[in-house]
């Protein structure tokens, strides 16, 4: 067979060899479990009116996932509780545990992590919430 590519610049004729085989199998997509605990960067940041928190864990681990103002003070609680191995997504809405929608500013998302051997793993970021 022959592909036929058109362009600006005139055609350009390119000749291909098509196999054809009968014996086609589909394998399933098997996702791999993270290999490391991982916090990203929340995105978008800034943000308004939410953001999108991600997070790995490589094992079963008990999990939290706080929120706090710049001056340390606690905004609210995102996550809490034992989970699987896998990829996680979080999102926040700029609210407080009280359901009250938080000011402008830079906040900090702490997650922490305790695998069932005892491994704990923690990390901090920052995000920025503008209205």
């Amino acid at each position: 067979g022959q592909l036929h590519l058109t362009s600006n610049g005139g055609n350009l004729v390119i000749p291909v060899r098509i196999l054809v085989s009968n014996n086609v199998s589909v394998a399933e997509n098997e996702t791999a479990l993270p290999v490391t605990f991982r916090l990203d960067q929340n995105y978008p940041n800034p943000f308004n009116p939410e953001t999108l928190i991600r997070y790995a864990l490589p094992h079963e681990s008990e999990v939290v996932l706080n929120l706090f103002d710049i001056n340390g003070r606690h905004v609210a609680r995102l996550v809490e509780g034992r989970q699987a191995p896998g990829e996680y997504r979080v999102r926040w809405d700029g609210r407080d545990a009280h359901g009250q929608r938080v000011p402008s500013g830079v906040y900090l998302y702490r997650f922490t992590a305790v695998a069932s051997n005892g491994e704990k793993t923690t990390f901090t970021r920052k995000l920025t919430l503008m209205k």
